[in-house]
């Protein structure tokens, strides 16, 4: 789970971070030590008073901290000034799910009425160096352009109008960290229903679901000394990918994988027939649900098929360009055809086509 603080200066974000440490024992990420890291090794130009231009810079670096976090189940508190408005468009659904989001911000009349106060504790976690900009005017500012800036985008805005100890302790008795699904389940899990299409963003999670597979499948296989490894999109780095991992599995002969099909149902692994006539098609899931999180592709050895996979997972990994060429062709259909496979399918034939061309040429190089 990843708690994501931000609001005006002097709000408190350090201190609800520093209190959530304790109670819960989540490490926590300071967007501003990473800032003041970043310039003071010479890494950036910019300086501590570019605040637009530091957002633009930070943000990027901190959505995929945030990424790599929820991919490898770790929890963790984010806190900073240096969060995008927008920030949620950053991520597809699945990481939104391990995604909490605090927004502070203080009221006029709050700061008005408890302004000496604020500036007694500025320095309650951190040392401030230089807090001579921290006025009223600025104060009030700061706050209604966080505040404005993230309910424009329909975010809830936690309001400190009084008894601001109690804002505070109400955020951390509301957040029970044993309700949410960050223990031991994997928020980025893999499956679509079948039939619809669905693009999310590259898992490093997805290489771990490919090996579990290959090791299923070779317990059961590995008489026949078949040739098994992960394709398709999900084998791709860095490309978006419906959440399927897709097997191939390169074997002598087609007798020896179906004499083993009730071994394979013993695993849930399931014989959809052969639907190509040069390969058989095996599938994981849950049927009940109409789910599919694995396709498993039966080909034979030194085929044109192997050969295929094995080239277009290893052209597009060596090749940025053309890789990001089939994910904007991939986006477009997603969006016209969200719940038609097949016709999300036959879009996509022409471009595999010429770079399965491309991917034999630079093959034979």
């Amino acid at each position: 789970m990843i708690i994501l603080i931000t609001g005006a200066s002097h709000t408190g974000k350090t201190l609800l971070a520093q209190r959530m440490l304790e109670r819960y024992h989540y490490p926590y990420l300071s967007i501003d030590h990473l800032k003041m890291g970043l310039i003071r090794s010479g890494n950036t130009a910019l300086t501590p008073e570019e605040d637009d231009a530091l957002t633009d810079y930070l943000w990027p670096i901190v959505r995929e901290m945030i990424k790599t976090a929820i991919e490898n189940r770790q929890n963790l508190i984010v806190e900073g000034c240096y969060v995008s408005f927008d920030w949620r468009k950053d991520f597809d659904r699945n990481y939104l799910d391990s995604i909490r989001f605090i927004c502070l911000a203080m009221s006029d009349n709050y700061i008005e009425r408890h302004f000496d106060d604020i500036r007694k504790h500025a320095c309650n976690i951190e040392q401030r160096l230089d807090d001579d900009d921290c006025t009223m005017d600025n104060l009030k500012a700061d706050n209604r352009a966080y505040s404005e800036g993230f309910a424009q985008k329909g975010e809830q805005i936690t309001w400190i109008t009084d008894n601001y100890p109690k804002v505070i302790e109400a955020i951390l008795e509301n957040y029970n960290p044993g309700d949410e699904a960050q223990s031991n389940k994997c928020p980025m899990s893999i499956g679509l229903k079948r039939g619809t299409v669905y693009l999310a963003d590259h898992q490093i999670t997805w290489a771990k679901n490919a090996k579990e597979a290959i090791d299923e499948l070779y317990a059961v296989l590995h008489e026949l000394k078949p040739d098994i490894q992960h394709v398709g999109s999900t084998s791709i780095a860095s490309i978006k990918a419906k959440p399927i991992i897709d097997i191939a599995v390169a074997v002598n002969d087609y007798a020896g994988i179906i004499a083993r099909n009730g071994m394979l149902a013993e695993h849930d692994i399931i014989f959809r027939l052969d639907e190509r006539p040069e390969q058989l098609l095996y599938v994981k899931g849950d049927f009940e649900a109409d789910t599919r999180t694995h396709h498993i592709h039966v080909v034979l050895k030194n085929s044109r098929e192997w050969m295929n996979y094995l080239n277009f997972r290893d052209y597009l990994n060596a090749n940025r360009q053309a890789a990001l060429e089939y994910e904007a062709m991939k986006e477009q259909l997603a969006s016209r055809y969200p719940n038609d496979r097949n016709a999300y399918t036959e879009g996509k034939q022409e471009i595999i086509t010429r770079l399965l061309l491309e991917a034999e040429k630079w093959r034979g190089k």
